[in-house]
């Protein structure tokens, strides 16, 4: 009798499909894979990628979260100097 597992095996991407998914150049797809930041999978002598380390890999470059600081969302502050600053306005 066979147990079930909970872990389903998901269609392999080649490397191509990968590139369009990410928007990535082939040069900057194989740097990833050579830097280690983009595990693959080889079976004789193809080239595949994961889905899940599609998911590990988008989750590990998004971006941060923004804070809710009230300072940063007021966009950027304007500072004059004493005495009204201004020179050329005033010519």
């Amino acid at each position: 009798m066979e147990q079930a597992t909970d872990t389903a095996i998901e269609p392999l991407l080649t490397l191509p499909e990968f590139r369009e998914v990410v928007k990535v150049s082939r040069a900057s797809m194989y740097r990833l894979i050579a830097d280690g930041e983009l595990g693959t999978v080889k079976i004789r002598g193809r080239t595949f990628i994961e889905k899940n380390e599609l998911r590990r890999f988008i989750e590990a470059h998004r971006s941060p979260e923004k804070d809710d600081d009230p300072a940063e969302s007021t966009g950027p502050s304007v500072t004059t100097s004493a005495g009204g600053g201004g020179g050329d306005a005033e010519r």
